[in-house]
């Protein structure tokens, strides 16, 4: 368990295009450097402590990546322009959600408007006749749970 900080605003951009996951997978290289995978070790961790404490200015450098986004870009349409949308409407933190095309920016309540970074990132894509929904959500604090039929 990892207390997200209430500060944690998260915004999507959500392409109106699919990506396979074979596809994503093979855009991988077979092998990658040992720094490459420190690196990102390195940011994962930087990510949990920016993400519980709420601390924007650890942000952009806890999402970066040297293992998937750069080997997936060319499947991901104009996601150079999302991220730089995201940026430049406020988000302090921008990556690619999981093999995508899905972008992901974290952002501070009181600090950076949401909507308008996800409306920015969409309309990245809408620049390129590429249909994108803009999504807000909220940090689930209560995490998975089942109900049980019956």
């Amino acid at each position: 368990h990892a207390p997200i900080s209430d500060k944690i605003q998260i915004s999507l951009a959500i392409p109106q295009f699919e990506v396979s996951t074979p596809e994503a997978r093979n855009a991988l290289p077979k092998t990658i450097p040992h720094d490459h995978a420190v690196f990102n070790v390195q940011r994962t961790a930087l990510l949990i402590m920016a993400l519980t404490e709420g601390n924007k200015s650890l942000l952009p450098t806890a999402t970066e990546d040297r293992l998937h986004q750069t080997h997936r870009a060319h499947l991901m349409g104009p996601i150079k322009d999302a991220f730089n949308a995201a940026r430049n409407s406020g988000a302090d933190g921008v990556a690619l959600s999981g093999a995508g095309p899905t972008v992901l920016a974290f952002s501070i309540a009181g600090e950076a408007d949401a909507q308008m970074i996800a409306e920015g990132m969409s309309d990245a894509y809408r620049a390129r006749d590429i249909g994108c929904r803009p999504l807000t959500l909220k940090i689930d604090f209560q995490g998975a749970r089942c109900k049980l039929a019956g």
